[in-house]
């Protein structure tokens, strides 16, 4: 799942690129940095995945807002 504005990127992602950082990992990219980390979701059912994604992301946008 990605969300992507002007000012941002970010999203949780189950691929292979990342393995050291668990079956799912988070991504963020900003104009600035790009930061990968652990996602600790671990939901294997698609709809299960996603209301997880959607319940976290309104924080993980709050954490990008500069004034």
């Amino acid at each position: 799942m990605q969300w992507a504005d002007d000012a941002v990127s970010l999203g949780w992602h189950k691929d292979d690129d990342h393995e050291d950082l668990g079956v799912t990992h988070f991504q963020i990219e900003t104009d600035e940095d790009l930061v990968h980390e652990p996602g600790h979701l671990e939901a294997e059912a698609p709809l299960s995945f996603l209301e997880t994604c959607l319940q976290r992301l309104p924080a993980k946008l709050e954490g990008t807002i500069t004034d």
